[in-house]
């Protein structure tokens, strides 16, 4: 219902949404992940910026994207190099090795503090971060 909200709004005002989809295969019980962009209307005006940070790991190693309409993309690109450095090389295979991970490994990480004897005191709808006894 929210996003359904969000998209009008944008449509309405004719503005971009940009999203942080960082926890997309990190949801627990029945939550799936919707993204903004699958939403009528909203393909052409949603940003979507994820990273490699939470899902695999790897906080340390800046390495994101931003998925967007070609137009939008390639003003993306030029600001990108204009601002930063790409990430090293042995960062960026090991990138394509995450994600070209099989969907055994999302499971296996929800299941990782319980296969240690935490208890989840707390799950939230989806994230990386729980509360454990």
């Amino acid at each position: 219902a929210e996003l359904l909200i969000i998209s009008q709004a944008c449509q309405q005002m004719d503005c971009f949404a940009i999203t942080d989809e960082v926890y997309e295969y990190i949801t627990y019980d029945e939550n799936k992940h919707i993204s903004l962009a699958s939403l009528p209307g909203m393909q052409e005006r949603t940003i979507i910026t994820s990273s490699l940070s939470k899902t695999y790991s790897v906080t340390g190693w800046r390495i994101g994207w931003a998925c967007a309409a070609a137009n939008i993309a390639a003003a993306i690109r030029n600001i990108h190099v204009k601002l930063t450095d790409s990430a090293p090389a042995p960062f960026q295979e090991a990138a394509l090795v995450a994600l070209t991970s099989t969907p055994d490994y999302y499971e296996s990480l929800k299941k990782l503090l319980k296969n240690y004897g935490f208890h989840i005191s707390f799950k939230p709808q989806g994230s990386v971060f729980v509360f454990a006894e």
